[in-house]
Order: C-alpha cells, then sequence, then structure tokens
C-alpha cells in the first residue's frame, strides 16, 4: 500500500467562488424556482438555535451516512421529484460537482425553510450544500451526529473513531473551517466532513459530505 486518498479534502485557497466539492457559482439562483414548497420531515437534530442546522444535518444522517453514501434511499423515496424533494437537472448537478459527469442531485426545502441540496457523485461521495444557516448551529448538530457515532462504535466494539483537529483558513477574507471525522464500516474506512463558513461563498455557506477512504495505487 503506498498510502490513502480521501474522496474529501480540505478547501484550498481558491477564489470565494469556489467551495469543497466543486463550483457552486450561481447553483442555487437556479434552484430557486425548482424549490417552492418542498420540505423534509420534523429532524432529530433540530434543536440548534437556528433550525435550518438541524434540518440539513437530519437530511445528512437519513440520506448520506445512513445509506453509506448510496443514492438507493433517495432514488427510492425522492425519485424524480415529489412533495419532498425536485430532482436536479443534468447541468446543475455538474456545475456543482465541478463539472463531473454522472451525478444526481435533488433541490430541498425544509420545514424551517433551509434551502438544500443533496447530491451524490461518480466517485461515490454523498453531500449536503446549505445555501445559508448560523455557522455555529450547523457545527453543533454535526458534532451531535458524530459523538452518536463514536458511542455506537464504542458500545460494539467496533473499532476505532477518530476525530481530526479543524482546520481554519481565511479564503478571500472570509473564515473557513474543515472538520473530518473517521471510522470504520464494515471492511472499509469511512469518512464525514464539514465544510463551513461564516458567510456564503459563491452561493452556498456549508457542506458536509460522506466518503469512503480510497486506497491509492
Amino acid at each position: 500500500m503506498a498510502g490513502f486518498e480521501i474522496g474529501n479534502r480540505p478547501i484550498d485557497a481558491t477564489p470565494k467562488a469556489r467551495m469543497l466539492g466543486g463550483t457552486v457559482m450561481n447553483v442555487f439562483r437556479l434552484l430557486a424556482g425548482l424549490m417552492s414548497g418542498v420540505i423534509v420531515g420534523t429532524p432529530a437534530y433540530g434543536q440548534a438555535p437556528d433550525p435550518r442546522a438541524g434540518d440539513a444535518v437530519e437530511l445528512f444522517r437519513a440520506f448520506c451516512l445512513s445509506t453509506g453514501g448510496t443514492p438507493d434511499r433517495a432514488l427510492a423515496i425522492l425519485g424524480e421529484g415529489n412533495a419532498l424533494a425536485k430532482r436536479l437537472p443534468d447541468d446543475i448537478v455538474r456545475q456543482a460537482q465541478g463539472n463531473r459527469e454522472g451525478g444526481i442531485g435533488w433541490a430541498v426545502r425544509s420545514p424551517n425553510d433551509a434551502e438544500i441540496m443533496l447530491d451524490y457523485d461518480n466517485r461515490g461521495i454523498c453531500g449536503v450544500r446549505i445555501r445559508e444557516a448560523d455557522e455555529a448551529s450547523v457545527q453543533a448538530a454535526f458534532a451531535a451526529i458524530a459523538r452518536d457515532l463514536a458511542m455506537k462504535i464504542s458500545e460494539d466494539d467496533a473499532g476505532e473513531f477518530s476525530s481530526r483537529t479543524p482546520e481554519v483558513r481565511d479564503v478571500d477574507g472570509v473564515r473557513i473551517t474543515y472538520t473530518a471525522h473517521s471510522f470504520p464500516l464494515g471492511n472499509r474506512q469511512a469518512i464525514l466532513a464539514l465544510t463551513t463558513a461564516e458567510e456564503t461563498v459563491g452561493e452556498q455557506q456549508h457542506f458536509m459530505t460522506f466518503a469512503f477512504v480510497e486506497q491509492a495505487d
């Protein structure tokens, strides 16, 4: 083994219009008409000061973490679009994923009016992008999921749950914070990551991802 390549890395010091996972630019403007009236269920992590954070993190738990990052549940529940979400055109998904082909995504408006994009790319990375929410609330809701997961892994004696020290960078005058946790899932190593910003960067503010650690050739 020559080492490992993680399918989700901290944000680089790139222009404000770029965030981890690809160029987003005007994606959320394009979503505005698609998101009208779309809702998701009441979240378990909605006790944060900004309830939009709880909505988004619960969506991440249900459609990324609980599914092992696969789109099967989203395809079964959300499909081509229904009362829960709107299926996004391929060109919008491609733009959000840095012009990578083969991804799929949905626009969701939560009960607390969070504007969320759920997407899966062709590398097996599941992401939840939040248009806007209080940064501390997002971080707290994400940390709650991490604590629950760490406790379950410890109780099941299923391996080691590890957390890396958060990385804080300045990108064009905006503070960006990257947090990641890794843990065993089956016979593979998975990683949960969160990139937050103190204000919107381009057209999104926060981005959560689930991915598996891939062995480098």
